[in-house]
């Protein structure tokens, strides 16, 4: 098997994981303020991961942990932004609107590191855009609210991190992850302060979303994205991430009793299509 299916591989499983992530997330911002959660969550990946990796953590310098704070950065105001908008609309719409990234993820490599993605790519951004209109189309036109809106700036926001983890290609998964957590905690505990959001989980339901999202959403599929995205092209593993929309709005649909409708299955149409086209071969 080669490195690049490994990573196409890994990044799928994470997209399957991070799917279920999306109606446990809605779930458990119905109860615990979205800081709270958000502070908890990576504070314990951190904590997990350095228990986990201690000898290999424990070299990280200096220089390592600075080149990791923007991606931490992106990362949390991707989940902050994220996290709104799933109070605002629904599980399927956020997903396939955060989908995005592969929109702008190749523009904004071109942008920032001056890097042509190819034409293959433009092409399958732009299936993407497409598969994104009908999700937002109803019957009066198309639809644009708040949480609209967030989904579209958090989709910035996870594009940005998709490229900043990227060019972190000196340093080891652990490492990159481990960073990203850290720097991602520490910005929703100061959020908490100066909020004064209360930290609090009650229920066994609370608690058992926190331990699937601390151990599955957040520590397993950052590190296989990361393993991933080290052995993809970073516009190509934006693409392939899309499919984690698929996955959400499956999941919500059986949990959430969402409705599965037309303009939901196009749009899952047109992105699986957007899929094959980036990862096919020249």
């Amino acid at each position: 098997m080669s490195e690049k299916t490994k990573g196409m591989l890994a990044i799928l499983m994470a997209t399957c994981v991070w799917g279920g992530g999306f109606v446990a997330l809605s779930k458990s911002l119905e109860t615990v303020d979205t800081m709270a959660l958000l502070a908890v969550r990576f504070s314990l990946a951190a904590l997990i991961m350095l228990a986990l990796f201690f000898k290999e953590i424990k070299t990280i310098q200096w220089k390592e942990f600075k080149q990791g704070i923007p991606s931490g950065f992106c990362l949390f105001m991707g989940f902050t932004t994220q996290s709104f908008a799933l109070k605002l609309t629904t599980v399927a719409n956020n997903a396939f609107l955060s989908a995005l990234n592969v929109i702008f993820t190749p523009y904004f490599l071109w942008f920032i590191y001056k890097k042509h993605p190819g034409k293959k790519i433009f092409m399958a951004s732009l299936l993407a855009l497409i598969a994104v209109g009908f999700l937002t189309l109803n019957s009066a036109g198309l639809a644009l609210n708040l949480g609209t809106v967030l989904s579209l700036i958090d989709a910035v926001f996870f594009s940005l991190h998709l490229i900043f983890s990227s060019r972190m290609k000196g340093s080891s998964v652990k490492l990159i992850t481990f960073i990203q957590f850290s720097v991602t905690a520490g910005l929703a505990f100061l959020a908490c302060f100066l909020s004064g959001a209360r930290i609090a989980f009650h229920t066994p339901l609370e608690i058992g979303l926190l331990v699937y999202l601390t151990l599955f959403s957040t520590i397993m599929c950052y590190v296989l994205q990361i393993y991933g995205i080290k052995r993809l092209p970073a516009s190509l593993a934006a693409i392939i991430l899309t499919s984690e929309a698929m996955f959400a709005t499956f999941f919500a649909s059986i949990f959430l009793h969402e409705a599965l409708t037309l303009n939901i299955l196009v749009s899952m149409i047109l992105l699986i299509s957007a899929v094959r086209l980036a990862t096919k071969r020249d």
